[in-house]
């Protein structure tokens, strides 16, 4: 099934690069039983602001600190929402940093 086997890319990047950081809400994008939650429960951010511009802009700043978020969005449509930080702010990080930081984030 689908889930199963997005379930198992997950767990092979979670366990290939530490810097991996799950967002999104548990009972959509990760199925409980998966068992992603309970085995990275530190890389995991299963609820959080019901505001896709507020979610992806965090998942921007997460990315400009090191980690390297994977963002659920519920609703495809509501991605338009929060599309700015995505393709205003993203990407100015390493034009605006000389080169020396990325903002590397799997939507």
């Amino acid at each position: 099934m689908y889930w199963e086997a997005r379930a198992r890319a997950l767990a092979r990047c979670l366990e290939d690069d530490p810097s991996i950081a799950l967002l999104g809400e548990t009972s959509t994008p990760f199925n409980p039983e998966d068992g992603l939650l309970e085995r990275y429960p530190e890389r995991f951010l299963p609820y959080p602001p019901i505001s896709e511009f507020g979610l992806l802009g965090m998942s921007v700043g997460a990315a400009a600190a090191g980690l390297r978020p994977c963002v659920f969005v519920g609703t495809s449509a509501f991605m338009y929402y929060g599309i700015a930080p995505v393709v205003n702010e993203a990407p100015h990080i390493r034009y605006l940093s000389g080169g020396e930081a990325s903002s590397p984030v799997a939507v």
